[in-house]
């Protein structure tokens, strides 16, 4: 089937696994460049930011693939703003991108980008075990990976508890950022 004039077609699209991402990682930032140690283990006693090398490619696996999924949640809603005519007038006026970027696209994007932040977040609070693991750091989803394991329940319910605390304040966030949005006032 042909995609009308001025349409995409859509294709599909995989998700990576963080596996994958860090393996990939480790072989190109790592083994390839030389840039990163493929092992984040941090000397005992050594706060994190310290050694922020050792740190960039843990950080990378779970932002890319974060990122990524974003991106392709948030295109729609940026297609949306920069069609709409007071985007195309200011681009008549002659102002500049980033004037129009930030005074027109961005506050109309801020209740979707602030949902999505929330629900990403509720996810990477609990789901950070598989990087964890692979780059050898001890955080909370190690924590929640061995509670599983040992069947700690009260551990498993605080995670899962902060994870939807995340997400709920989050979306709160979000329907307070919503543009247009008009507070109904109680009439007797």
């Amino acid at each position: 089937m042909a995609a009308a004039p001025g349409e995409r077609r859509h294709r599909g699209r995989a998700a990576l696994p963080q596996a994958v991402v860090a393996a990939a990682l480790v072989a190109w930032l790592s083994a390839g460049w030389g840039l990163f140690p493929p092992v984040s283990m941090l000397p005992a006693g050594e706060p994190a930011w310290s050694r922020p090398d050792l740190l960039a490619l843990p950080v990378l696996t779970l932002a890319l693939p974060i990122a990524a999924y974003g991106a392709a949640l948030l295109r729609g809603a940026i297609g949306d703003v920069v069609t709409r005519p007071y985007v195309r007038d200011a681009e008549l006026r002659g102002l500049p991108p980033a004037t129009i970027v930030l005074r027109y696209v961005l506050p109309m994007i801020a209740a979707p980008a602030t949902r999505l932040l929330a629900v990403t977040l509720g996810g990477l609070v609990a789901g950070t075990a598989v990087a964890e693991t692979l780059f050898g750091l001890a955080g909370l989803g190690e924590l929640l990976v061995t509670a599983i394991s040992t069947r700690d329940v009260p551990v498993v319910q605080s995670v899962a508890l902060l994870a939807a605390a995340v997400v709920v304040a989050g979306l709160t966030a979000a329907d307070a950022a919503a543009p247009g949005r008009r507070r109904e006032t109680a009439r007797p």
